[in-house]
């Protein structure tokens, strides 16, 4: 019985005396995208709400998607914490092929798109 009280008083002990280390939470890298119903993506009126703005999170998927439900003359890409690089297109499904236009941006970067983004991934 007191070998229990006085290891439990050790342990006790060195709990108290060891230095609390702080939990870091880990942020999955991302961007944010604006996206304007004009040009240039400098008039905040001309904001689409929803879904601007649309946090993009890094991942592994092979194509995101995205519905805005109005024309898009503009998407900003900013507040870029990305570790990957990331293509955007005009078209939904992520097309390398055919009528389309992508853009593939550095990671970390920010960046104006003046067309509608319809799709988007990472590589």
């Amino acid at each position: 019985m007191q070998f229990i009280a006085t290891a439990s008083f050790l342990l006790a002990a060195l709990a108290a005396a060891s230095p609390s280390s702080p939990i870091v939470e880990r942020q999955a890298a991302s961007v944010t995208a604006t996206f304007y119903s004009s040009t240039g993506c400098n008039r905040p009126a001309d904001i689409i709400i929803p879904p601007s703005p649309l946090l993009l999170v890094q991942d592994t998927a092979s194509c995101h998607d995205i519905t805005i439900g109005r024309t898009v003359g503009c998407t900003e890409l900013t507040a870029s914490s990305l570790t990957r690089r990331i293509r955007v297109y005009d078209q939904p499904g992520c097309p390398e092929t055919g009528n389309v236009h992508f853009w593939t941006y550095p990671e970390g970067t920010n960046n104006k798109y003046n067309q509608d983004v319809k799709s988007y991934r990472f590589f």
